[in-house]
């Protein structure tokens, strides 16, 4: 009778650990999400033969992406919001088209299954007499470092076929710290290597011709260098 009564008890403890498991495993899958890589301020690049790829999730809801060729000069922008749910990342560019990507437990996958790396900043050493360009929305942007600590912002609103002129140029002091540009008027950039993150969006670098190419038009911007300020060109193309 003393050996029912303990294999009884046995029993009960052993039911009673299998639904303490069944619940903690029920809990866990309703809250998975945090077993997933976090996007919010986070980076990423990947490459594949001529082409780069760079991403940023910013902390709220927006991302910023370009993809460029460097050897033909080509860049394609696109910056938008995203939303994650489960191993879906879902990215809605602000002109209404969508991309998706895969999220798993490391790693961060486009629609071809390829793997992006995790960036972070990097030193800069210097960024005198370079130019660089991104696209905010519907304006281009171009932010030039001369000698010393001088660098110039380039405007051009209202980015359609047009004549390529600027709306806006002027000079400010800035101040570079490791990976970090401190610009004269409270804006920043971040220096990752090959593409520097300008506010909230890519920029890529003008070493003599850029291609900003768009759905059913797109520019040409050339930069001359030899002197301060400098000479930027920008040249609808079809």
């Amino acid at each position: 009778m003393l050996s029912l009564n303990r294999f009884s008890v046995r029993m009960k403890s052993i039911f009673r650990t299998i639904a303490l498991l069944v619940s903690l495993l029920a809990t866990v899958s309703c809250n998975i999400d945090f077993l997933y890589i976090q996007l919010p301020d986070t980076s990423w690049f990947y490459e594949l033969g001529e082409t780069q790829a760079w991403l940023h999730f910013g902390p709220g809801d927006r991302v910023t992406i370009v993809q460029s060729e460097p050897s033909s000069g080509k860049c394609q922008y696109s910056n938008g919001t995203w939303t994650a749910s489960g191993h879906s990342v879902m990215i809605t560019e602000d002109g209404g088209a969508s991309r998706k990507f895969t999220r798993t437990f490391s790693h961060l996958k486009n629609s071809k299954n390829k793997n992006f790396s995790r960036i972070g900043p990097v030193d800069a050493g210097s960024l005198s007499g370079t130019v660089w360009a991104a696209v905010r929305k519907d304006s281009l942007l171009v932010l030039s470092f001369g000698p010393g600590t001088r660098a110039e912002k380039a405007v051009y609103k209202g980015i359609s076929p047009g004549d390529g002129s600027w709306t806006s140029r002027e000079e400010q002091g800035y101040a570079l710290t490791g990976s970090h540009v401190a610009l004269e008027g409270g804006e920043s950039a971040t220096f990752y290597g090959g593409a520097m993150l300008y506010g909230d969006v890519w920029a890529v670098p003008v070493k003599s011709r850029v291609l900003f190419l768009f759905p059913t038009f797109g520019y040409s911007l050339e930069a001359q260098t030899e002197s301060f300020p400098f000479t930027l060109h920008l040249e609808p193309i079809s």
